[in-house]
C-alpha cells in the first residue's frame, strides 16, 4: 500500500505551506508502537492517526482554511466536518450595520405644535438631554412662513433659544463595539428670516464621549433672501467603550450667530467593524491533544 508522508497530507488538508513537524513526530511514535506486532497498513493505518493529530493541532493553532471536501480521505472526513461546524459556532458573528444608532435623531418626538423653550437639564425630548443653556424646540409650523423650516421631517432644534450661545443637547448612550469605526452625520442650519434679515454664520461643536477633543463645524450662510440654509456635516470616530454619547452645542465663538443655530437629522452608523483579534490557543488545548495521542498510541500497541 502506497502511503503519503503526513507532512504532505496536512498541506493537502489545510493548504499550509509549512510541513507539520508534529505529524512527523506522531508518525514515528506510532510506527514504533506498531512495529512489535508487525501490523500492516491494511489492518491498522497509523498514518491517518498521525495526519489526524496534525490536523487537530493545526485547527487549535490556526483558523481553519476552507478546502474542497472531496480532497479529504474518508477516515478524516468526519473530523474535518466536526471541526468546520465548531468553527462556525465559535467564530465571531459579523457586525450588523444599523441604519441609525441614535434615537430620535430627527427630533420628531414628542410632537410640538409650534415651538417651546427648553432649559438645561430638561430630558423631555426623546433620547436627548438639554445642556449648556436654553434652546428652542421647534416645528416648521412655527416660523415656516418666515423661511425657518426643518432640514428633515417637521421638527428641529434651534440651539440659541431666544438669544445666546453654548446651548445644546447630549444624546442618550447608544451601543458601540470597541475598536469599530462609526460615522456621525448631522445637519446644521443658518437662517435668513423674512422681515429680519440674515442671522449670520453658525458654528456647532461636537464632542464624542471618550474623546477629549471638541470638533467644530461651520455653516456659512449662503442666502440673500428668506430661507433656511442646511448643511450636512460628518465626523468619523473609533469607539473606545461599549456605549457612546454625542454632545452637540452652539459654539461660544463670537464668529457664530447668537440668534439662530439649527440642528437636525443626527445619525450614527457603523462604517467599519472592529479588527478581529486572533485567538491564542490555551495550554490546555495542547495537553488534551497530547493526552489523546497517548491513548491512540496505547490502543495501537494493544492491537
Amino acid at each position: 500500500m502506497t502511503t503519503v508522508p503526513s507532512a504532505i497530507c496536512i498541506q493537502r488538508y489545510t493548504g499550509a505551506d509549512t510541513p507539520c513537524l508534529m505529524a512527523i513526530v506522531c508518525r514515528i511514535v506510532l510506527q514504533r508502537c506498531c512495529a512489535r506486532d508487525r501490523l500492516r497498513h491494511e489492518r491498522f493505518s497509523y498514518q491517518w492517526v498521525a495526519d489526524l493529530a496534525c490536523l487537530v493541532l493545526h485547527i487549535v493553532s490556526l483558523p481553519l482554511t476552507p478546502v474542497p471536501i472531496m480532497r479529504f480521505p474518508h477516515a478524516v472526513l468526519p473530523v474535518v466536518l466536526c471541526s468546520a461546524i465548531l468553527g462556525l459556532v465559535s467564530a465571531p458573528a459579523s457586525a450588523t450595520v444599523v441604519a441609525n444608532l441614535v434615537a430620535n435623531g430627527g427630533f420628531e418626538s414628542p410632537d410640538v405644535a409650534s415651538w417651546v423653550l427648553k432649559n438645561a437639564g430638561d430630558s423631555s425630548i426623546t433620547g436627548w438631554t438639554v445642556v449648556g443653556g436654553q434652546i428652542s424646540f421647534q416645528d416648521t409650523a412655527a416660523f415656516g412662513g418666515l423661511g425657518v423650516v426643518a432640514s428633515e421631517g417637521s421638527q428641529f432644534l434651534e440651539l440659541t433659544g431666544v438669544v445666546g450661545r453654548g446651548g445644546g443637547v447630549v444624546s442618550n448612550a447608544f451601543g458601540t463595539d470597541i475598536g469599530a469605526t462609526y460615522r456621525v452625520q448631522f445637519d446644521i442650519g443658518a437662517f435668513f428670516v423674512a422681515g429680519q434679515g440674515s442671522f449670520g454664520d453658525v458654528i456647532v461643536d461636537l464632542k464624542v464621549s471618550g474623546d477629549p477633543a471638541t470638533h467644530s463645524f461651520t455653516n456659512a450662510l449662503g442666502l440673500s433672501a428668506a430661507g433656511s440654509d442646511w448643511e450636512t456635516k460628518s465626523f468619523d470616530f473609533v469607539a473606545t467603550a461599549a456605549s457612546t454619547t454625542l454632545d452637540l452645542r452652539s459654539s461660544l465663538s463670537l464668529a457664530s450667530s447668537s440668534l439662530g443655530v439649527g440642528l437636525d437629522n443626527v445619525r450614527v452608523t457603523q462604517i467599519q467593524a472592529a479588527p478581529l483579534i486572533p485567538s491564542v490557543p490555551e495550554p490546555e488545548s495542547y495537553l488534551l491533544m497530547l493526552a489523546g495521542l497517548g491513548v491512540l498510541g496505547v490502543a495501537a500497541r494493544r492491537r
